[in-house]
């Protein structure tokens, strides 16, 4: 589906024989044996310092073969999640084949996986003389085991919210509703000015407890969401908010009551109880707005505060809690589904969360109402 690599092996070849016959100053400009293979043929020198490399891959780093050249291109490379040029050079140190994944910005500014697999050339005494490889885009094919893998935890997590919530209704809350009946009848039996008021004590502290539990339940999973749709449960969310934590929602849902596929309903759903959670807990005020409407193939929600702000450019406040808890949780999920997440944020001036979603269900090809 991807493709597979197909590692030139064997004697050692000139890099003219790849590039057509041409000459060593039109290297960039390759055959179309290597313009044949996605991102085509690359060649180091035996330090591993490149030399040579198709013209797709040098268009697609946006440099010349002459700035790419040596460990020119390594500029591209996105480090997060490891040290692709170190494993090279170690690769090139042991003199082992070579087959790894790197990442590196396009020339659009777009993170790319490419598979790269190479093998060592040696002359007739065994010395490595040059290592030749291919460069194959499996950008699609990553983004795609993230997605399952990220759908995968989010239906993990909903049947855990789902057992415990019913766990809570059929035995939690059973039993402090039972202990609340025996504190009921104890007073009925009558006792002294005393235990009177201390029976009294208990009976509010327990019907207290039911109440919570209660509330928790609900908001672990709630049922109007599987119901009756996304729009009758932001409206039940709104509520919630004001009830639970003094907070008043604005609230504009121009969707349709009947429900969405379940993975986008659940997502939205979550998507705004988590930002609004952090403006509780975060923004320092207690009122927020919450829109969400239908159009162009897509389904738009924002989420927007007129609190503290924070820098949304600082890496590494993603997950402060100061900047708002979940806000890569809620990316990640988003383009799950093959939608967007866009913060706007500045300190002192608030932030808007934009959340973007198509129409059609990445998982289960449903469309919203």
């Amino acid at each position: 589906m991807f493709g597979e690599a197909h590692v030139v092996t064997g004697p050692r070849q000139d890099p003219e024989t790849f590039s057509g016959g041409e000459s060593a100053g039109n290297r960039s400009r390759p055959g179309s044996f290597v313009e044949g293979i996605p991102f085509g043929v690359w060649i180091c020198n035996a330090d591993g310092g490149l030399e040579y490399a198709s013209e797709s891959f040098l268009e697609l780093l946006d440099m010349p073969l002459e700035e790419a050249a040596g460990f020119g291109w390594t500029r591209k490379l996105v480090t997060e999640g490891g040290n692709s040029l170190q494993r090279w050079k170690t690769c090139v140190e042991r003199e082992g084949d070579w087959d790894d994944e790197h990442r590196i910005r396009d020339r659009e500014g777009n993170v790319r996986t490419l598979l790269t697999r190479g093998h060592a050339v040696r002359d007739d005494d065994g010395r490595i003389t040059s290592w030749v490889g291919v460069h194959l885009d499996i950008t699609r094919r990553k983004r795609e085991e993230e997605r399952l893998h990220v759908l995968k935890i989010a239906e993990g997590r909903r049947q855990e919210r789902e057992r415990i919530a019913q766990r809570l209704h059929d035995h939690l809350q059973q039993l402090l509703i039972g202990a609340n009946l025996q504190v009921q009848a104890l007073q009925q039996e009558g006792s002294d000015e005393s235990q009177s008021a201390s029976l009294e004590r208990v009976g509010e502290i327990l019907t207290q407890a039911i109440e919570a539990s209660r509330n928790l339940a609900a908001e672990l999973n709630p049922p109007v969401l599987y119901q009756s749709g996304l729009k009758d449960a932001l409206r039940w969310l709104s509520k919630f908010m004001r009830d639970t934590h003094g907070m008043q929602i604005e609230l504009d849902c121009g969707l349709d009551p009947q429900p969405p596929p379940i993975e986008i309903r659940e997502s939205l759903f979550d998507a705004v109880r988590e930002l609004l959670l952090n403006v509780v807990k975060h923004a320092g005020v207690d009122r927020a707005r919450v829109s969400i409407d239908q159009a162009d193939g897509q389904v738009r929600t924002v989420v927007k505060d007129e609190g503290v702000g924070f820098d949304p450019a600082d890496p590494c406040r993603e997950d402060d809690p100061a900047a708002g808890i979940g806000l890569s949780g809620i990316r990640r999920r988003v383009e799950a589904l093959g939608g967007v997440c866009r913060v706007e944020s500045s300190p002192g001036k608030g932030t808007s969360v934009e959340i973007l979603v198509p129409v059609q269900s990445a998982s289960q090809g449903g469309a919203l109402p």
